[in-house]
């Protein structure tokens, strides 16, 4: 709600211009694979895009796990019905990764339709599907655990505790987090932090 913090601001934040760099190689270096764990469709591409436009060449090496369908983002819309968000959103996605110049067609997509906006009742069906889908070595990218979204943190959760289980290395990339925060937040983890 609200607002949020405009990107003047952030792009004037000394804590963000210190955080160190790191090379899309160092993260997803050749012949690992990288699965996005999203809430929604959309999640992973406001989170991780520059990290998909670097896998150009190397869709097969991608994953793209959306967790919801995104329905429950407009509620009571005549205009927006479900059914329809159902359909849309992850077209949205697909349109998306094509303007990244990625082909959509050639990633391995996995929709698992949990119910959007309680994904966190959800948290143990999440973990197993998860299991199922990540190999040790996986580079597993996924929304921060203290987003501040329940969709957002429980599969944060869920993803953090299934690459762990896995031998995979976890990627916690903030969404929400760049509206409710400001600028030198002591709640962002700036140390652990790469840009």
């Amino acid at each position: 709600r609200g607002k949020g913090t405009p990107l003047a601001e952030w792009q004037a934040c000394p804590a963000l211009a210190d955080v160190q760099t790191i090379t899309h190689q160092q993260l997803i270096p050749e012949g690992r694979r990288v699965v996005v764990v999203a809430p929604h469709p959309d999640d992973e591409v406001l989170g991780c895009s520059g990290i998909l436009a670097g896998m150009k060449g190397r869709e097969a090496d991608v994953v793209m796990v959306a967790v919801t369908d995104g329905e429950a983002s407009h509620p009571g819309s005549r205009e927006w019905p479900v059914s329809r968000l159902r359909e849309q959103r992850p077209l949205e996605s697909t349109r998306a990764l094509d303007r990244l110049g990625l082909d959509a067609n050639a990633l391995n997509w996995q929709r698992l339709g949990l119910p959007d906006s309680a994904v966190p009742g959800h948290e143990p069906q999440l973990v197993e599907r998860l299991l199922a889908l990540i190999q040790p070595g996986d580079r597993v990218v996924s929304t921060w655990r203290s987003d501040g979204h329940c969709d957002h943190e429980a599969t944060g959760r869920a993803a953090a505790f299934a690459a762990s289980q896995r031998h995979a290395s976890l990627i916690e990339v903030p969404v929400w987090a760049w509206h409710w925060a400001r600028p030198q937040d002591p709640r962002i983890p700036w140390a652990r932090a790469r840009k």
